[in-house]
């Protein structure tokens, strides 16, 4: 595929094909880790790693394994377990090397069970992306998801000092500003790349 058609998987994933705005993948993590921008800075990298590591596994077994013993039928089971795996050997790699996080607030079964891994995987096969287009495809959904919860979380940081109304506090002032920022991000959706 040409570099512009790279761009194109780049900019669709971060931007008109947002997975929190346009799939409302990841609700969990997007709505409980935006306190601070410190907090969905490192849920973000958290997502965009396993986004991208995971694209990276589901694209290889996609291709070696799924198509040519035509089993595709086994794609969701088998993305089941190939990101299980990944998050178990992720997970007991961030507990035993990266012992100076324990400072950031990150809910690690929270990022790394998330739907938007999985959907990622889905949405990259399921568009039929090479390998170097699923792996800017996963890292770039992962970058979407960075922008989108730094972007929330600095509009929830500037509504702890806003007077809202009392049955808009908590939960609903949080749902209304999600919603929205994704008509905001509804924007990009007409938009072609190429």
């Amino acid at each position: 595929m040409s570099i512009l058609g790279i761009i194109s998987v780049a900019l669709g994933a971060l931007l008109s094909d947002n997975i929190v705005f346009a799939h409302y993948l990841g609700i969990a993590p997007f709505v409980s880790k935006t306190e601070s921008l410190k907090s969905a800075l490192v849920t973000g990298i958290s997502i965009t790693l396993m986004t991208g590591i995971c694209t990276i596994a589901t694209s290889i077994l996609e291709n070696l394994v799924l198509v040519p013993f035509d089993i595709i039928y086994l794609r969701s089971v088998a993305y089941v377990v190939v990101v299980a795996m990944s998050v178990t050997v992720l997970s007991a790699a961030f507990k035993k090397y990266a012992k100076r996080l324990k400072d950031i607030p990150l809910s690690l079964p929270l990022v790394f069970s998330n739907s938007a891994v999985l959907g990622v995987c889905l949405f990259a096969a399921k568009s039929g992306y090479n390998l170097l287009e699923a792996v800017f495809y996963g890292i770039f959904a992962g970058v979407g998801f960075t922008l989108s919860a730094m972007l929330f979380a600095a509009v929830r940081e500037r509504l702890k000092y806003s007077k809202v109304p009392k049955f808009f506090e908590g939960i609903p002032i949080i749902l209304i500003t999600a919603g929205l920022i994704s008509l905001a991000f509804m924007g990009f959706d007409g938009m072609k790349f190429i």
